[in-house]
């Protein structure tokens, strides 16, 4: 999983850029308030689509080209074996039986 964060108003068409479909950035259905829904998960699944046919490691390289925050999203495991989170206090044990 990748997390793309939305920092302005160009995030949608750089994120569509990414996938080549830089044209849906102007979709009123994308645009409209509320969106469309059906238009929206057509564009998510097309997001989808693009990352299952690459390799983490070639996403983080097409996402470092772009204008967007982004990160590899970590899985619970890792975050619990973050030396940064174990550093900073983020976990408490607890005593048993609550």
């Amino acid at each position: 999983w990748v997390y793309i964060a939305p920092r302005g108003p160009n995030c949608l068409g750089n994120a569509l850029s990414l996938i080549g479909r830089r044209d849906l950035a102007e979709d009123p259905g994308i645009l409209a308030f509320p969106p469309d829904l059906d238009r929206v998960r057509e564009v998510r699944a097309m997001m989808d689509d693009w990352f299952i046919e690459r390799s983490l490691a070639q996403a983080e390289a097409a996402l470092g080209e772009t204008d967007l925050i982004w990160a590899p999203m970590a899985t619970p495991d890792e975050v619990v074996a973050a030396e940064q989170a174990q550093a900073a206090g983020c976990f408490v044990d607890l005593a048993e039986g609550g």
